[in-house]
């Protein structure tokens, strides 16, 4: 305790935030299957395979969303965030499991976050689904291109 028998601030700090513990303002939704719409190096079935722990590669849709142009951050493509009426290519992929979407946030790690958006799919069918957007600082990004190819060659 401090002097005076008054415990320390922080002390205090910790008490005050026992009694009025924070309220959870996103709670946590139910998992359904769904598809992910990649545009970077998931679009790679080996690759997506190993991050979602699959015996085999799993299925993947030629498609296309809509959005802000892609930026990079490094060698890794970004989804900025807002809007945009920029085709993006990609494939998409149905995900089974809360156990996969966990590992492919994992993967993406906290510099993104899930959005919904609309996927095209190249065979004319649509869906909505999700995909991983930057949340981190834009001044990190830069403008440039992602090729898939190049980067499985230099992998």
């Amino acid at each position: 305790m401090a002097d005076g028998n008054q415990p320390s601030l922080m002390v205090r700090k910790f008490i005050a935030a026992s009694k009025n513990p924070p309220k959870l303002t996103e709670k946590r939704r139910a998992f359904r299957k769904q598809f992910y719409f990649f545009y970077g190096t998931l679009m790679d079935p080996a690759t997506l395979a190993r991050v979602l722990q699959r015996d085999r590669a799993p299925d993947v849709r030629p498609a296309t969303t809509v959005g802000p142009r892609l930026k990079l951050w490094g060698e890794y493509p970004a989804r900025p965030k807002g809007s945009g009426n920029e085709v993006i290519r990609g494939v998409a992929c149905m995900i089974e499991s809360q156990e996969e979407a966990d590992r492919l946030a994992a993967y993406e790690t906290e510099m993104y976050a899930v959005k919904g958006c609309p996927i095209y799919f190249d065979d004319g069918e649509d869906s909505g689904g999700l995909t991983f957007y930057w949340v981190g600082d834009e001044s990190l990004l830069r403008e440039g291109t992602f090729d898939l190819k190049d980067w499985l060659l230099r992998g």
